[in-house]
């Protein structure tokens, strides 16, 4: 009888321990995504700070502002895009260049460039990731509305 007794007190220590490590990951686990998540945001918040200068100086149609802006948005992207998503990484690098395309005088460009700026906004805001946000947040119902 004496060794059921150990038994189960052995059991319960084993599965005290499994409980322990497997609560530690996930509070770990959930310190990164909220950690990530910020690191995200602030980037994506950056990329679209960038995106909006950049539609501003192609609605004005300077092409020195253009180029100056685009560079200074490459040089940003080129020292921060870790933090952006796959798709927003692809978009501004390509809206900085086809950019540059478009204050050179670029057929193609000037035909394309409205449609970039529009793909790479939905691109920024939705790269986000709010599947990463913190658990008691939750997605701002007004981007349902318009992506």
């Amino acid at each position: 009888m004496e060794w059921v007794i150990g038994l189960f007190t052995l059991l319960g220590m084993v599965l005290g321990i499994v409980y322990g490590e497997y609560r530690l990951r996930r509070e770990q686990k959930e310190r990164f995504r909220v950690m990530t998540f910020e690191k995200r945001l602030e980037a994506h918040q950056k990329a679209y700070y960038w995106w909006n200068n950049l539609n501003r100086v192609l609605n004005v149609g300077d092409t020195e502002e253009i180029h100056r802006i685009a560079n200074e948005a490459r040089e940003w992207y080129d020292s921060s895009c870790l933090f952006l998503d796959t798709n927003s990484r692809r978009e501004m690098v390509g809206l900085t260049n086809l950019s540059h395309m478009y204050a050179n005088g670029n057929k193609m460009a000037q035909e394309h460039i409205w449609d970039y700026v529009i793909k790479t906004s939905k691109a920024i805001v939705l790269g986000i990731g709010f599947e990463y946000l913190p658990e008691e947040l939750s997605k701002p119902e007004e981007l349902d509305e318009t992506m």
